[in-house]
């Protein structure tokens, strides 16, 4: 179930557009809790939002024949397992907000909302695993490391924001004590549940509408599309309203507040539940039934960028280097994420680090050498290591530059032989030939041996050692003992990334991938696609590390 190029690009517009609708709930909330609770108003959104979905696809299907609300009924009755799909999405969704909401109680909200917006990653896997339509293999093989890296790159943007949104400041001993502490242990567990039930939710109503779609047959009317959405959002938010509703005698206050609503908090509720929920939810579910990819929740993250967008331009909220940095962080990893960017450890490593490095030359200051050093500088720190990484390292590239050099003069002999025999030949037809090469005539025999014997790494195990010790004490010198200014943040951005790149280049490259340097050689203009890809991708990380230090000038101006 592969998207095709125009169905990927709709599925990125239908996530944009929740996340857009999405990103206007904190300023919506801002004004509609004044009088009541945040979980009253969230749950209020929710029963107007099932209200409206219902209502939506009797009225446009009141004159119509096909599938309806009624079909609907009969088909989940006769499925139990999408009917239980259904009743936990729905109800799965409303704990999620009790959960979150009840966590408040005993801690911060900044802490429990880093916790919560882990929900994106986590629905990765539940995505993956629970689609209908995909065998084992391919669950798996849409959750690569790329997208787990990437993902972690956008959720430390989030942290960054949050932390500064919040002005969190602790002591470093502090986050062990009140992991220790019994409210922290009930709150951390109550957000962690939060972000569980909220993924799962996610990943059963994208299965809800997939069911629907099944059901509903060919629509290529706008209105029958329309409906269908609407179906699919009625099946769920129905059984979060009706655990919201049946909740509400329980909680304190919520009967008078319910009562008492005066005419501005139910407009914004009205907006709230008939706008964000409706839209917002009908558009991140088309999203990702129409897209094989998964990473599309990874957009999430965009969505507290441009809340704070909004809060800033109605002058309740600051922006902030720190915003900034967190918001580079999360645009750039979701451009990665959408161009389907080298997959390597090397050029992941490399985004990382800017990423991480980036956020910690923002957010903490360097130390002084006197501290722990009298009789020492940054220069006599590093000097010393940095000598031998470059000899040693200088060393152990040109040898792997001459293993990859070499395996590909040897692919391409044996590959001209077998598309000699044979114009079609495939990847798995020259890799057998290369196996088996004694049937080889005697002048390609060794081109064979030297693509066996490169799949046996080139570098020791002891040289990598030695260039990972000196490399991890350069790197903690040089984000530690920085220059308070614009050229020790400079340096720091440039040299972790560069040293992390030839650490990670040294340990996964260095032997040869007998399939891939065979694929290089008989998919030349699809190989040259991937390294157009990269290059752009390239260009975004050089651009994420000129801003990063652009953020941090203006930081020390």
């Amino acid at each position: 179930m592969e998207p095709t190029k125009s169905g990927g690009n709709i599925a990125i517009a239908f996530m944009l557009i929740a996340v857009l609708l999405y990103s206007l709930f904190p300023l919506v909330g801002v004004f509609g809790t004044v009088k009541v609770s945040g979980f009253v108003f969230a749950g209020m959104g929710h029963c107007l939002s099932a209200a409206v979905s219902i209502g939506g696809t009797v009225w446009l299907t009141r004159r119509r024949k096909g599938y309806n609300l009624k079909s609907l009924s009969k088909s989940l009755l006769g499925d139990r397992r999408v009917l239980f799909q259904a009743v936990q999405s729905g109800v799965i969704n409303y704990l999620s907000h009790a959960c979150l909401f009840a966590s408040f109680v005993y801690i911060s909200k900044a802490t429990a909302s880093i916790v919560y917006e882990i929900w994106p990653i986590i629905a990765l896997f539940f995505l993956a695993v629970t689609h209908p339509q995909w065998s084992k293999g391919t669950r798996w093989a849409a959750l690569d490391r790329r997208i787990w890296f990437l993902s972690f790159a956008a959720f430390v943007g989030l942290v960054i924001i949050v932390i500064d949104a919040s002005q969190l400041k602790v002591d470093p001993m502090d986050p062990f004590r009140f992991i220790l502490s019994r409210e922290g242990k009930i709150g951390l567990t109550l957000a962690a549940l939060s972000a569980i039930f909220m993924a799962y939710s996610v990943a059963l109503g994208r299965n809800i509408r997939l069911y629907v779609e099944e059901q509903y047959g060919g629509c290529e009317a706008t209105v029958d599309q329309i409906n269908r959405a609407l179906l699919a959002s009625a099946a769920t938010k129905v059984f979060g309203a009706v655990g919201f509703v049946l909740t509400i005698p329980f909680l304190p206050n919520a009967v008078h507040e319910l009562a008492n609503l005066e005419a501005e908090t139910l407009g914004w509720a009205v907006l709230n539940g008939v706008v964000i929920v409706t839209l917002g939810s009908l558009s991140y579910r088309e999203a990702l039934a129409r897209s094989a990819q998964v990473e599309l929740t990874i957009m999430w993250y965009l969505t507290p960028v441009i809340a704070l967008l909004w809060l800033w331009l109605a002058g309740v909220e600051t922006l902030t280097i720190t915003v900034g940095v967190g918001a580079t962080l999360i645009v750039s990893a979701n451009a990665l994420l959408q161009m389907r960017s080298d997959t390597t450890p090397a050029f992941i490593g490399v985004f990382l680090s800017v990423a991480i490095t980036g956020a910690l030359v923002t957010l903490s200051d360097p130390f002084t050498t006197v501290v722990l050093f009298e009789d020492f500088n940054l220069i006599d720190l590093v000097a010393l290591p940095v000598g031998f990484i470059g000899i040693l390292g200088g060393f152990l590239l040109q040898r792997l530059s001459d293993l990859q050099s070499q395996s590909h003069l040897n692919a391409m002999a044996l590959v001209d032989y077998a598309q000699r025999k044979d114009p079609n030949v495939d990847v798995d037809t020259v890799c057998d030939m290369i196996k088996g090469r004694a049937s080889l005539p005697e002048e390609l025999q060794h081109h064979a041996r030297e693509l066996m014997v490169a799949e046996a790494p080139v570098i020791r195990a002891g040289e990598l050692l030695v260039m990972w010790s000196l490399s991890a004490f350069c790197i903690l010198m040089i984000v530690l003992f920085r220059a308070d200014n614009i050229v020790g943040d400079t340096l720091a951005i440039t040299v972790v990334p560069s040293l992390t790149y030839i650490l990670l280049h040294l340990t996964f490259d260095a032997r040869t991938d007998l399939r891939s340097v065979v694929m290089k050689v008989l998919c030349g203009a699809d190989h040259l696609a991937n390294v157009r890809q990269s290059v752009w991708s390239l260009v975004i990380i050089g651009v994420v590390g000129m801003t990063l230090v652009a953020l941090n000038l203006l930081k020390h101006i």
